[in-house]
Parts: structure tokens; sequence; C-alpha cells
């Protein structure tokens, strides 16, 4: 779990790993604010001039008269209150906001009235806002907060703060703001982390948030930052009392701009239900030309989990139904009773819409398929109702895509972030001893020490644009992460093989193969309560459905610039790599034998039919390593125990989170001898009896399967327009998709005849740490005069033996067990789609372990021979 300093500094990494870019502030407000009017010099000095005549600015130096220049860089106060000075300077921010509005409505009434305030500003650093997810502990020095609240009348906050009056919804947030009195290298550092902290924190918490806005303020270092789904872009730094015309165009996008420029979706709003309880409602604009939307309520979310990593497809997944007549009274709304699946997300602005690709794949397959077969293949699609961009309303029924978030300006630069360990950057202490000097070289003493992520050590990553989808479902489904019964899973699972094994057919490539895109539906409409299956007539109701096409390309499409996309546990192990690893080179002797594929990797990978198998069979291999049977869990303790530790152990080398894998996974799929012992380790588990263990004997067909390919491919590939070197259509045979398929139905009905349930496997126990003996009390040195007593340390000093840690007051866990942000989720229902990995009780990859000696020695063997290439890529 995270705490509050955890969250920070993970999005902090993020936004470091080469996804932020540095611009001058006029760059700044022209690509990320393009329908704000940035005032022009004569109005902009008819203001500067209202306000030193009114005495807000100080005529003689500059400089704002509620808000000097601190006379100390020191923040200290009281030893009871360190930062009291600084919240007590920086609470006169409210009186120069207020005076640079006074003086824009007086002067430039035209454009400037109080009516058009659109926020409010604040400071109040020492109280929480209002949350409706864990991490609720976030606090900001100041806030532009809506006028008017996002929530409906007579929703209740709780009960107050003791002390403050006034209570903020985090979702009526416009931008968060940090101050410091301080403009070292550890206030900026600080000042960073808060702001990408408070940026993930309120794009978590606000369904209908498009963007968020912060800034930070180092003494009188600005600086303002626009996070979105895409990218962090940030101003250079400018001085509030020297360049005092951008800080005055801050202020006043922030108070006059309309909520959508300011990162609000106003085709998102909370309303109650019949219940009481807090529901979200969706407007969807169809066409661009729809004057009136299209509106769903929602019953439950379904899957939020990829919405607390800032950079991502945020994707979020509810229960709705359609509303067929709307009203503020809950008692008058009238709501469909028939349930959908309503997925909003963000994708690369040049994704097309799912239905797009959807109905291409649909479109290809009725032609190669009869008629029968084409009847059959359509129940396993979605029925999609609505697909698109988003799309908010204006004046005269015409809608905008606004929602789509542009790539960076082409002249901004990669930021730098202050580094974690070294905030001052500065370099070691001389030696003291000088006299072997001359014995140690400036050669011999170079090298790169790990830290923390910077410009220079991050590749430049070619941030693209995105935009905001909304897709609704006619099904509501439930995804494989949730089935626990192998009979059920390995019938998803046969079925999701025979899928892709069609999409090879319409020459197409799924590209994003998880448990949480293939889906299971029943025949009946409706999720049954229970998900026993004791014979095949009630198996054969439950439906695999494919889902989320947006990476689906054609096979010889795509853009030459494809990212690494894909749940990083069921990725393609040579997708992760981006190289060929099963080519068979022949004899190395040989020196007219064909060209080595791997040679040119880098040129010639490409994603092809087989990594979608193979991100299907981890799927599998997922079920049987991570999860185990409960009929284990309740025998002999003592095999149950042997049995999950193995287990733990497998499951620590085949799964990662890093979305390039590791050195053990891809051995255990490239390299034989690791598969037996693989193999063996499941089937010395489950016996001989149960043909559980086929899931990992049938990686040895992949291996085949691949080799075959590749040695075929090195005559059979050809160079596409748009860079991309493919191989040929035909060279991939179907025999490895019918092994697959056959083995998971021949799973799947030894379970129908055997009904097990499979759970997750437990972590492992916790040894508490052997008590430390007693320390003995030294004894007193004698009294003398040759005995001097040693010198007590200086208060704020440490003696030269003494490590002083750095503590952080604001360190409460946030937690994970927040009350549900809508109406409590029936979970009997199942979900749509993926609920993330739970990785809390997963061993750590440095754990002991009692086969992985091996392992890890080839797995260093494997790096030194083949070099995985460093390429610059978008990721997810």
């Amino acid at each position: 779990m995270e705490n509050l300093e955890m969250f920070r500094k993970r999005q902090r990494n993020l936004a470091a790993n080469g996804k932020t870019r540095v611009c001058e502030p006029p760059l700044f407000f022209k690509s990320y604010t393009p329908d704000w009017k940035c005032l022009s010099d004569k109005d902009m000095k008819k203001l500067t001039n209202a306000l030193i005549s009114s005495g807000a600015i100080n005529k003689s130096n500059g400089q704002w008269h509620d808000l000097p220049m601190p006379e100390s860089k020191s923040k200290v106060a009281t030893d009871e209150n360190p930062f009291m000075k600084e919240d007590a300077h920086f609470a006169h921010m409210e009186a120069v906001v207020e005076n640079i509005l006074s003086a824009a409505e007086r002067t430039l009434g035209g454009r400037f009235k109080s009516d058009k305030r659109t926020t409010r500003f604040v400071c109040r650093p020492r109280h929480v806002t209002y949350s409706e997810v864990p991490g609720s502990s976030q606090r900001a020095d100041s806030l532009f907060v809506r006028k008017e609240s996002s929530y409906p009348k007579g929703f209740t906050l709780g009960p107050k703060q003791p002390g403050y009056n006034i209570r903020i919804c985090t979702a009526d947030i416009t931008n968060a703001g940090e101050f410091k009195l301080d403009d070292s290298p550890a206030d900026i550092l600080d000042d960073q982390r808060k702001s990408l902290g408070h940026a993930g924190h309120i794009f978590y918490n606000d369904v209908g948030r498009g963007a968020v806005f912060t800034f930070t303020i180092e003494r009188s270092r600005m600086q303002i930052w626009y996070h979105t789904r895409s990218h962090t872009g940030v101003t250079t730094p400018f001085d509030i009392y020297e360049n005092k015309e951008w800080f005055i165009e801050f202020v006043l996008f922030n108070t006059y701009a309309q909520l959508w420029e300011l990162g609000i979706d106003p085709t998102v709003r909370r309303v109650f239900d019949k219940s009481g309880n807090l529901q979200y409602q969706f407007d969807i604009y169809p066409k661009a030309t729809s004057r009136k939307p299209v509106t769903y309520e929602t019953k439950n979310i379904l899957d939020e989990s990829s919405a607390r990593t800032m950079y991502s497809r945020a994707m979020r997944v509810f229960d709705v139904r359609l509303v067929k007549k709307n009203s503020e009274n809950p008692a008058e709304r009238v709501l469909d009773e028939e349930p959908n699946v309503l997925r909003d997300y963000w994708v690369y602005d040049d994704v097309p819409d799912e239905r797009t690709i959807q109905d291409d794949i649909k479109k290809r397959l009725e032609e190669e398929l009869d008629q029968d077969a084409w009847t059959d293949m359509q129940r396993h699609f979605m029925v999609i109702k609505e697909d698109g961009v988003v799309r908010y309303p204006r004046k005269g029924g015409v809608t905008r895509s606004r929602p789509t978030v542009p790539p960076p300006p082409a002249a901004a630069e990669a930021f730098e972030f202050v580094q974690d360990e070294n905030p001052a950057g500065t370099g070691p202490t001389p030696p003291q001893l000088t006299a072997a000097a001359d014995l140690r070289s400036a050669g011999a003493t170079q090298g790169h020490i790990p830290t923390a992520p910077r410009v220079d050590a991050v590749l430049m990553l070619r941030l693209h644009g995105k935009k905001h989808c909304r897709t609704v479902y006619k099904q509501l489904c439930k995804d494989l992460y949730n089935i626990d019964n192998p009979a059920l899973f390995f019938h998803a699972l046969s079925q999701v093989v025979m899928i892709l094994r069609q999409f090879k057919l319409a020459r197409y490539l799924h590209r994003d193969g998880s448990p949480g895109n293939f889906l299971l539906h029943h025949l009946s409409g409706s999720l049954p309560e229970s998900l026993s299956t004791n014979d095949r007539a009630a198996l054969e109701q439950w439906v695999t459905i494919v889902s989320d096409l947006e990476y689906a390309r054609p096979y010889h499409g795509g853009s030459g610039h494809d990212p690494i996309t894909g749940t990083p546990y069921y990725v393609a192990v040579e997708v992760q790599s981006r190289r060929y690893c099963f080519e068979d080179t022949g004899d190395i002797r040989d020196e007219e034998g064909p060209e080595d594929v791997a040679d040119k990797s880098d040129e010639h990978f490409s994603f092809n039919y087989y990594h979608d198998l193979e991100s299907a069979l981890w799927m599998a291999i997922d079920f049987v390593v991570r999860k185990i049977s409960q009929k284990h869990i309740s025998g002999d303790p003592a095999v149950a125990a042997e049995a999950t530790s193995k287990l733990r152990e497998y499951a620590a080398l085949l799964f990662t989170t890093e979305i390039r894998g590791s050195a053990t996974r891809l051995l255990h799929i490239t390299y034989k001898m690791q598969t037996k012992k693989l193999y063996r380790a499941i089937r010395d588990i489950y016996g001989k009896d149960t043909p559980i263990s086929e899931t990992i004997a049938v990686i040895q067909d992949l291996q085949k399967a691949n080799t075959r390919l590749q040695a075929a491919a090195v005559t059979r590939q050809h160079k596409m327009e748009n860079g991309r070197i493919v191989f040929d259509h035909e060279i991939f045979d179907d025999d490895i998709y019918h092994t697959l398929e056959t083995t998971f139905r021949k799973i799947s009905h030894h379970y129908i005849d055997h009904p097990d349930t499979f759970v997750k496997v437990p972590p492992a126990p916790k040894v508490p740490p052997p008590p430390r003996p007693p320390t003995p009390t030294p004894a007193a040195p004698k009294k003398g005069k040759g005995a001097a007593r040693a010198p007590k340390p200086k208060a704020g000093e440490a003696s030269e033996d003494v490590v002083m840690d750095g503590t952080d007051s604001d360190t409460r866990n946030s937690g994970h067990e927040a009350p549900p942000r809508t109406a409590p989720s029936t979970r009997t229902k199942g979900s749509r789609k993926r609920s993330a990995p739970d990785d809390e009780d997963e061993p750590r990859s440095k754990k002991q372990r009692t086969d992985g000696q091996e392992v890890r020695r080839s797995g260093r063997i494997l790096a030194k021979m083949q070099s995985l290439p460093k390429t610059g890529r978008r990721t997810r």
C-alpha cells in the first residue's frame, strides 16, 4: 500500500522519466490554453499602471505591496511550528490576487466582471481537501476552487475540520499551489513532488477531469504546471516581481477561464440516486452536430485500477443504465432496466475508434468465413451502442472535441527534475590525505552511480497527443481476472485461442491480450450468482467476447513507431525485449549460411500473430502459478506449505510489472531446460492424473512454432512503406492454435468431472525477527588528569559517529479501505473489465529461492550474449 509520500514520489518519478517538457511562458499559454486570449501589451500596461496607482504594486521597487520579497530565507519561526512564517507570509497572496482581479474589472471591464469569475482563490496550507478515494490526506498551500461545487445540492461533506470553517472538495479544485520561502534545491524538490502528487490525486479522485493545473513558488521563483494523461508541460521559472505580467496572466486565466478550459469535463456530473447515494451521469454526443446528448447513469464502478497512474489510459469502467427521463429529483428520474457498460479512457490521437476497428475486423471475417462460422463468430464481439471521442457542448448546438490533449510544442525541451539523493547537486569533498593524490588517476575514479531519473539518463520519449473516448457496450460481462473456476476459465481460454486464430484469418493483431480484455458473457443476458458449472451444457452457456480493440491493427498496418502495449504479465517475451529469440541460425562455421534475423533485430522486429497467442498462454500460466487449487490449501498443511512456497518462487521469476520483462521470464519461454523445471514443479504439485501441467508443456510447442517461423522468415519478409519489416502472412500456420485450443479444452473438461476452485496463492508467512540481546551498559571512565570528557554535540549538530535519518512529518498511510465513491458495489454481478493484478502479496524478486541459482546464472549469461536494444518509445 502507498502512503502519501510514496504516492508523491511515484508520480514525480513517472514525470521525470521523460514525460515532462519545459517551455517559455508565451509558448506554454499558446500550446496548453489555446482558447484563452492573453492580454495585449497595451492592456497589460494599462492594468499594471492601475495596480501601481492603487498601491498594490510598490512603485519604488516593483514588488507586490502585500507580498514583498521575504526578508530572510530562514523559514523557522518557532520550535513548535517551523512553517508558521511561511504560512503567514504567503497568506497575503489572497490580497494580491484580489487586487489584480479588482483592478482588471475596473480597467478592463468589458472583458472582466465579477459575475464572470468561475473560481475563487484561497490559502489554506494546514487543511486537507475532501476526496472520494483513498489518499485523502492531500493538502495544498493554496487553491483555485470552483465558485459552484460539482456536488448536488444537499450533499453533506461530513464533520468540519477543527478551527476551520471552509470545506473544499478535491473535485472542485482547478489549480493547486505550493509555496516556499527559500529557493534552495531541496525546497524546489519538495514543491515538485507535492505538485505532481496533487495532480495525480486530483486525476484519480475526479472522474470528470481532463487536465490538472498546479503552480509552485519558491521565494519569488514561479512555475506553472499543466498535467495531462499524455505528459506534463511546465513553464521556465519566472520572477513574480520582475516578470509580474505572467503572474497577472496566470491569475486572470485561473479566475475567468471557462471550467472546461481549466480541465473540468462538462459532460460528467454528480447526482443522487433514489437511495441517496452519489452516482455519475455521462452525456454522450454521438456526432459533432448533435444538439441533444445521450445520457447514462452509473450503478457501479467496475474498474478504475489504471486511473491512479497519471500518464496512462486511465480507463474506468462503469455498470450504467440509459437515462430515459432526466431530473434533478431522483424520484422523477426514469432509467432503463437493461444493464450496459460504459468505458471511459484515453488513447493516442491517431488511434481509430473501437467501432471502426471492430467493423473492419468483422467485414474481413465475413468475407473469409462460411455463413455458419460467421454467425457463430459474431457472438464473440461486443455490441457497441455508443463510441467515439468525448465532445463538449457549445452554444448553438455544435459540439467540440476539445478533450484531445496536444503533444508538447516542438520547441519544448526535456525538463530536468531535482534529484532526490542530492538536491543541491554537490560533488564529493576532497580527500584529506593528499599524499596519495598522484596514485589515483581521474580515469580510475570515473563511473556511473545510479541516481533518480535525469534528463541525460532517460531516453527522449516521443510524446504524442491523446484523445478522450467513451464506449458503451450492450453486454454486461465478467472479466477473466475474476474467474476462479478452472473449468470455466480454461473453457474461456480455449475460445480466446479460437478468436485469435480468426484474427489471424482477418490479418489483424489484437496486441493487448490480458484477462481484462477477454470477457465472459452469459447467454441469458445476466450474470448468474454462481459460476459453478458441473456439466458441459451449462458451460456452453458462457461465451468469450473480445474487447478493448484500440490497440488492434491490421498485420500490414501500423505507424512504424508502435509502443510496447499490453499488461506486463501477459506481453510476449519477444515484444518485451524487442528482438527475435527463437531463430535457428544453423552452424556458426557456415559462412555462406542465411543472415541471422536477430543480427538486425532493431530494424527487423515487428509484432506478429504468435505474440498474441503467447499472451493467451501467459494468461494460463498466470492462473496456474499465481493461483492454487483450494483442495491443496485445505489438505495436508506441510504439503500445502511446500506447494505455495514453490508457486511463490516461480511467480517472482515469471511475473514482473516491468514492461520490458526480465531475463528469467525470457529464459522460461525460450530455454527448454528452464521450461522443463517449471513443468516438473507444476506436475509435482498436482500429480500426473490432472492435465493442469499441460499449460507448461505447450510452451515447447510454441518454441517449435516460433523456431520454424523464424527459420522460414529469413527469406520471406518484406519492408512496408511505413518502414516496418514483417514476416509473410502465409508462413504462420494454424497447428499451434489447434494445440493450445485442444489443451485448454482438455483441462476444462477435466475440471467439469473433478470440480475445484483456484484461489490466490497466499503470501509467505511473516517471520518475526529474533530479539536483540540487551546492550551492556559501558563502565564509566575513571576521572583523572589524563582523561578528557568528550564534548557534547551542539544543538542541531551530530557527532561524527551518528547518522541522522531524515523524517517526514506527513507520512500517514493513505489506506485502501476508504468507502466506495458510488453506491455499494454488487460484486456478485462481476466486472466487465480488468482489476489490476494485486502485487501486494507477491514475494520480492530478491527473496532467496531454492532452485533459482541456475536461473539467475543463466540470466547473467544471457544478458552478456544478448544486449537488449534501448530504443525510445512511447508508453501506455
